[in-house]
């Protein structure tokens, strides 16, 4: 094919996936907390959970945190999430978010889960600390405070795209219990997930 129009081509495909016709896959995850292997990270990471201030500190460049992003989050703080927070040299590196007795499926759309449960979400490692077990490094701390709150499974989903988060999640103790399919046609967004899933959370 003419180089120009297979350029051409992609530009298309990239505007209907973009503009009109989007869908991707999430895969559901879960894990008792007793169960999750106790990882260190290859660096030394400070975990700790954060408020507004830490959430300020983060922008754009290192941390993917857009002003929407901020907004969201600080929304989500006055909503009793809390974000845990992974320290290395006294820079944020890492970060987490934990929903309690709520899981959101898609932006500002949540179901109800079981009062013993704990979802995870948001989690993101800066670019040049990724591949040194920072995220299964944060579960040992995750671990710890499910059991002083009194919760013992944890949840999460991670886009099928990311096999490296994907890897991580499962090696420290997660398991695929199914799957979040997310469309979006036109302006308007739907998600999918089976009855069986929406029985196994809430019970």
């Amino acid at each position: 094919m003419n180089p120009k129009v297979k350029e051409l081509a992609k530009r298309i495909r990239d505007v209907v996936r973009d503009k009109v016709f989007w869908m991707w896959k999430y895969v559901l995850l879960e894990a008792k907390g007793d169960e999750l292997l106790d990882i260190f990270p290859d660096i030394a990471v400070e975990y700790r959970f954060g408020d507004s201030y830490d959430i300020k500190r983060l922008n754009i460049e290192d941390h993917e945190y857009d002003a929407e992003a901020m907004k969201f989050s600080l929304e989500r703080l006055e909503n009793g999430d809390r974000v845990i927070l992974g320290f290395f040299q006294g820079n944020p590196i890492f970060y987490i978010w934990l929903m309690f007795q709520t899981m959101d499926i898609d932006y500002r759309k949540y179901i109800p889960i079981s009062f013993n449960r704990v979802y995870a979400y948001k989690g993101f490692t800066v670019q040049q600390y990724r591949g040194k077990h920072v995220l299964a490094g944060s579960y040992r701390y995750i671990s710890d405070c499910m059991k002083q709150g009194g919760y013992d499974k944890i949840i999460a989903s991670i886009d099928s795209r990311n096999l490296l988060s994907l890897k991580s999640t499962i090696h420290v103790g997660y398991r695929p219990i199914g799957h979040i399919c997310k469309i979006q046609f036109m302006k308007r967004r739907f998600c999918y997930m089976g009855k069986h899933l929406h029985h196994w959370i809430e019970r």
